[in-house]
């Protein structure tokens, strides 16, 4: 009768919950160093707390620095809000106005005053186009949703910007040289929502031209299924996203009470009230996902190739060098493939291939000169049909000096699909 006491308790205990702010799953638990400086860069109101509520509470109580860059002010949010989906650029530029507010008391919920928010103005839904078209001071973009060519909120220390790229690498350059953090979190490159993107390949490239180093991590909000399981461990995330490496994701453990605060500094988003309780409270869970983003520092003193698998039948090489930079895709498959090709180069120019290769028609290849190479961004989007059909998305940012030598390359790979 003891026995079977005792295998029925060791029964209950099997099936407890682990203690609040112990991931029993975790293989390697995030711990943010002494004196950390955070830096935490947010496309909209509301990306910070869901990416990163508890570590920066973790970080302001261990005795460290948070401070969070919001680079649009989530004035396009026209999913979220009904009040967004009238049109009208006065409602729009409250929205935005209201959002910035929301932001300051999110933050102040998890204990930090006006001076931790740094708020750019710049246009929701806009940072993609910016980034393709509009990188240089050629043209500034005009958003049709505020109907406005440069930031327009009177109390921002940047008022009167131009939606151009310079202008935002430059003020996030300034951002990143006052505050000398230690620690960076920006969105991963594969994000689904498009401002996410953006917001990943503005900040590295910002950083390509400083002398700061600090740690880059990056986090996700928007992408098929997350929520199923970014409360589970690095190799079951590793194993949902197809091509992520398990060693290069980090958990972070929250206590139950900066879980609690997590959950109130959401709340704080009453214009997204309409999506909180359907999607942004499930970010006020037990941990929060970080994935390394290394920056990488290639020395050209000679011609490098990289060569990437898109596919088993599908190679893309890329031969950069002080000379230039060219890219060829080699296709030895039976089926055609789809393909759109996106190159950005240094003064905002930019080319967009639609191509269809086959056994008839099996190679593609484009160059990109010097001149044009301060800054290279390559996008491709493949899909298959047939037997096999795939999508892939491919996404690489290259800068390289006008005067040549050192290049500084990142490479980030969305993640395949087949089905």
């Amino acid at each position: 009768m003891i026995i079977m006491r005792v295998l029925l308790l060791l029964m209950v205990f099997m099936f407890l919950p682990a203690p609040w702010g112990i991931n029993p799953c975790a293989a390697v638990d995030f711990v943010p160093g002494p004196q950390e400086r955070l830096l935490v860069v947010a496309p909209h109101p509301d990306d910070e707390v869901l990416s990163a509520g508890g570590l920066m509470q973790r970080v302001k109580s261990s005795g460290g620095d948070v401070r969070v860059l919001y680079l649009t002010s989530g004035d396009g949010a026209f999913l979220a809000n009904p009040v967004s989906w009238v049109r009208g650029s006065d409602i729009r530029r409250r929205l935005g106005t209201r959002r910035m507010g929301e932001a300051v008391d999110a933050l102040s919920v998890l204990g930090f005053d006006d001076e931790a928010s740094v708020f750019f103005g710049f246009p929701d839904r806009g940072l993609i186009p910016i980034w393709r078209n509009h990188l240089q001071d050629e043209s500034a973009y005009w958003s049709r949703r505020t109907r406005s060519k440069h930031v327009f909120y009177y109390d921002l220390k940047n008022h009167g910007s131009p939606y151009v790229g310079s202008a935002l690498l430059e003020a996030i350059q300034v951002e990143l040289m006052e505050f000398n953090p230690t620690m960076v979190m920006t969105p991963v490159l594969w994000d689904s929502h498009p401002d996410h993107k953006a917001a990943n390949l503005f900040v590295k490239a910002a950083l390509a031209g400083l002398p700061i180093r600090p740690r880059i991590y990056s986090y996700v909000v928007h992408y098929p299924k997350w929520s199923t399981v970014m409360h589970r461990s690095p190799a079951e995330i590793a194993a949902f996203l197809p091509g992520a490496k398990g060693e290069s994701i980090r958990t972070f453990s929250l206590t139950r009470e900066e879980t609690r605060r997590k959950r109130r500094s959401i709340k704080s988003n009453q214009t997204q009230r309409p999506s909180i309780n359907r999607f942004l409270l499930k970010f006020a869970n037990h941990q929060e996902v970080l994935f390394e983003d290394p920056l990488v520092a290639l020395d050209l003193g000679e011609t490098r190739r990289y060569t990437m698998n898109l596919i088993p039948d599908l190679v893309m090489e890329i031969t950069v060098s002080p000379q230039g930079t060219e890219g060829v895709y080699r296709y030895t498959g039976n089926e055609t493939v789809q393909m759109k090709v996106y190159v950005a180069a240094g003064q905002g120019k930019t080319r967009e291939t639609n191509l269809r290769l086959s056994r008839r028609n099996p190679e593609f290849r484009w160059e990109a000169p010097v001149s044009d190479q301060r800054i290279l961004y390559i996008n491709l989007e493949l899909n298959r049909t047939g037997a096999n059909p795939v999508r892939e998305v491919w996404s690489g940012l290259w800068q390289l000096p006008a005067e040549g030598g050192s290049m500084t390359a990142w490479t980030g790979t969305e993640m395949a699909s087949a089905g």
